[in-house]
């Protein structure tokens, strides 16, 4: 729970240092907006378990812009079109 006055953030895309356009307070009516509550949201664990892959491995992905996250509060997710696309992008187009 937050304190008044206090803000959360909603971070989409990459390093939320370099990608400001995407970074902003948190509202539910803009995460509406985003269609975010409408696409199923994936946690680390959940990806990391689908996909076979290790801790390490999806942070580099993460670093290197080939998998899109999004950032809620301390959470981070993965919604299923980017895993998909990701996987897409790994298996050339073959997913």
């Amino acid at each position: 729970m937050l304190k008044k006055g206090a803000h959360a953030y909603l971070f989409i895309g990459g390093n939320p240092a370099f990608d400001n356009e995407t970074a902003g307070p948190f509202s539910f009516s803009k995460l509406k907006e985003s269609n975010c509550m409408s696409q199923e949201l994936l946690t680390v664990a959940q990806f990391k378990e689908r996909y076979q892959i290790s801790h390490t491995a999806f942070y580099r992905q993460v670093k290197a812009g080939t998998l899109r996250t999004i950032k809620i509060g301390a959470s981070t997710r993965v919604r299923l079109a980017d895993a998909q696309a990701w996987l897409a992008s790994l298996s050339g187009g073959a997913a």
